[in-house]
């Protein structure tokens, strides 16, 4: 049965203007961007298909390509590409301050503030930048690579320390794979990171790796 022949408490768009977004299924939301269905499947129907592609997973959702969402009957070009840019509006609002500000001084806090690298395909480096007090002051990517490969701009990471006026120094990234434990090359680039910020007065209280609902805490571990 086509959406516009449904209850209007059942219709996707009419159920978020009445209820709020947050009682929206995920399809539900894919099918209000999608907006139509096919002949034979329903808009909701259709996001669905998309989801199942994912394993109903959202994370998998960002990261995959529209060429993955177009292996659904019924998606093409224009539909996957309002779902990808719905898609990174996602995953850069999750990045942005948003003007709050943010105090960080446990890892927990570190990875539920930098969770949006748990969605991301290839590894990334980021430095936070802190007072003494905990209150971010800046963040930035000072790298990214493969698996095992990551190159850090140590002058970068330097530069924005100096010009933010930190006291400290939280190191994160993100293993794409799931593995939380740290390779040797983590554990090297921590350690020269370290000396490093040591030469400027500056403190390296934390580095956690984010492996997808879960963290490896070098603190915690007595690696740092």
């Amino acid at each position: 049965m086509p959406i516009k022949d449904w209850n209007d408490d059942d219709k996707p768009r009419e159920k978020l203007m009445r209820h709020g977004a947050e009682t929206c299924s995920v399809a539900e939301l894919l099918a209000i961007l999608i907006v139509n269905g096919t002949k034979d499947k329903s808009a909701v129907q259709l996001g669905e298909e998309v989801m199942r592609t994912c394993d109903n997973n959202l994370v998998c959702l960002v990261r995959n390509s529209m060429d993955s969402y177009q292996t659904v009957e019924g998606i093409g070009p224009a539909k996957a590409c309002i779902i990808k840019a719905a898609a990174e509006l996602g995953r850069r609002i999750h990045i942005a301050n948003l003007g709050e500000r943010v105090k960080i001084n446990s890892p927990e806090e570190a990875y539920n503030y930098m969770q949006f690298l748990k969605c991301e395909p290839v590894e990334e480096f980021w430095a936070l930048y802190t007072n003494n007090s905990g209150m971010l002051l800046h963040k930035t990517k000072v790298g990214d690579g493969n698996a095992g490969d990551v190159l850090v701009d140590f002058r970068k990471l330097t530069l924005n320390a100096l010009n933010c006026n930190a006291s400290r120094v939280i190191l994160c990234h993100n293993h794409p794979g799931g593995t939380m434990m740290p390779s040797r090359e983590d554990i090297n680039v921590t350690n020269n990171i370290k000396e490093l910020m040591k030469k400027i007065n500056i403190s390296v209280v934390e580095h956690i790796i984010i492996a997808g609902d879960t963290y490896f805490s070098f603190v915690e571990s007595q690696m740092l």
